[in-house]
């Protein structure tokens, strides 16, 4: 079996009795959403609170599964979706990357397939970034302000580690203004190495923009700007629009006509 506990937590799973993965598999957790299932195995999601020797509750998320499996090249066999979420967010810690708190990781064989369970600290402060949406408008234009360039910053960090999330949407970027780290990314079960780092960050910047609403064309710009300031991979950013227009979203966030389109327009084609 492979197993981690962070040293910061073991005290407070052992006193709760949940320091083992037998433990942590047979406790009763009311889920958060519904099981996911496919693959065939299952995965859940539950909250968990624990107090410590102070009385101070502490939030966590348990994700356990079964046979619920990806199969990356490394692992042509199968391997649990968890396993690659836990490697992909140590390599993130590596990088100085901030995402969520690992507690507890470990997974084993059993007569249904592979079981896993991950547990990780949940983001108290922290809200997704689709949360603030509805009100972006009556936002105070300073808390605007640094969502764009954080955002922007941290995802011009990750490329800049020639590496992508590969399922960046907004409700994956969760956001705490005011906190030491402002930013985090979350869900890393599908992160990986960029191999093609100029096309890669245009497809990953595409997705992202356009399940973005509210954001006018100057916000994006700001976004942009403290992006290209920690991953200088275009000229400047009136290119890394261009750029992005080609693919449909750019810096209006509308879907313009790909270039064959465009062709048939101009020449009167079907």
């Amino acid at each position: 079996m492979t197993e981690y506990i962070d040293g910061k937590y073991l005290g407070l799973l052992r006193h709760h009795h949940l320091h083992t993965f037998d433990a942590l598999w047979s406790v009763v957790l009311e889920e958060v959403d519904s099981p996911n299932k496919g693959r065939g195995g299952w995965s859940t999601v539950s909250r968990l609170t624990l107090a410590d020797e102070r009385g101070t509750d502490k939030d966590f998320f348990v994700k356990r599964q079964c046979n619920y499996l990806c199969r990356p090249w490394q692992h042509p066999l199968g391997e649990p979706t968890f396993s690659r979420e836990f490697r992909n967010i140590k390599l993130y810690d590596t990088f100085g990357l901030p995402t969520v708190e690992v507690a507890y990781f470990a997974w084993r064989k059993s007569p249904e397939g592979p079981r896993a369970i991950l547990v990780t600290r949940a983001l108290e402060q922290y809200r997704p970034l689709t949360r603030f949406f509805a009100s972006w408008h009556k936002l105070d234009p300073g808390d605007q302000k640094a969502i764009l360039e954080e955002t922007g910053s941290l995802i011009g960090r990750l490329h800049a580690c020639r590496l992508s999330h590969h399922c960046l949407y907004p409700k994956h970027v969760f956001i705490a203004l005011g906190q030491p780290v402002p930013v985090r990314l979350i869900d890393l079960e599908k992160a990986g190495p960029q191999w093609f780092p100029k096309r890669e960050a245009l497809s990953e910047m595409n997705r992202f923009l356009r399940r973005i609403g509210p954001w006018s064309s100057e916000e994006r710009r700001l976004l942009f700007r403290h992006y290209l300031i920690k991953n200088p991979i275009f000229p400047s950013v009136d290119r890394f629009c261009d750029l992005l227009a080609l693919r449909g979203a750019g810096v209006s966030g509308q879907r313009v006509p790909g270039r064959w389109s465009a062709l048939r327009n101009m020449t009167g084609r079907a």
